[in-house]
């Protein structure tokens, strides 16, 4: 497996990856009764690292309001054998004090359809078996090209690994 450390400050790469696949796994590190794990659809990827979602949850979420919690998505995309893991804190998005982008996406009522609108920021994200996509950065595209020649031939796996804490 070819594996290489990146930063991607203003997430152009991850977010445009993320927005492709659209479809992840969310597991949140709460309390799974009131925040359970589910498929969610990416409303959007923002220039500072936050992807904007909705998630399925029980009646009484009230306990999670005030606090992050820390979560995890996966996206993966079959048909490019895309997989992304991304880690980082979350936070429930009271309703009125939803931006005004979400406003278009919003189900009838929140309280109604027990959904919640989540802002997860991401901390670090893993991704694998990128292909040689156009939009690599040239440099990973050389790197990758070169190892390629010298030692896997045609069954590589790529690992992009990003950690954003800084």
């Amino acid at each position: 497996m070819t594996e290489s450390l990146h930063t991607d400050p203003d997430f152009s790469f991850l977010g445009k990856k993320i927005m492709e696949i659209n479809s992840a796994i969310f597991k949140a590190e709460a309390d799974q009764l009131l925040l359970p794990n589910n498929v969610i659809s990416t409303l959007r990827v923002d220039v500072n690292g936050n992807i904007w979602f909705f998630s399925s949850c029980q009646k009484n979420v009230t306990p999670i309001y005030v606090t992050d919690f820390y979560s995890r998505l996966d996206y993966f995309n079959k048909e490019k054998s895309t997989r992304i893991t991304v880690f980082g804190p979350a936070q429930i998005i009271p309703e009125m004090e939803a931006p005004d982008f979400v406003f278009g996406n919003v189900p009838q009522s929140l309280a109604e359809r027990q959904v919640l609108l989540i802002r997860f920021k991401i901390e670090k994200a893993e991704c694998y078996n990128l292909g040689r996509d156009e939009d690599d950065p040239w440099l990973q595209k050389l790197k990758a090209n070169f190892q390629y020649w010298l030692f896997t031939g045609s069954g590589e796996t790529r690992k992009l690994t990003f950690d954003l804490t800084k």
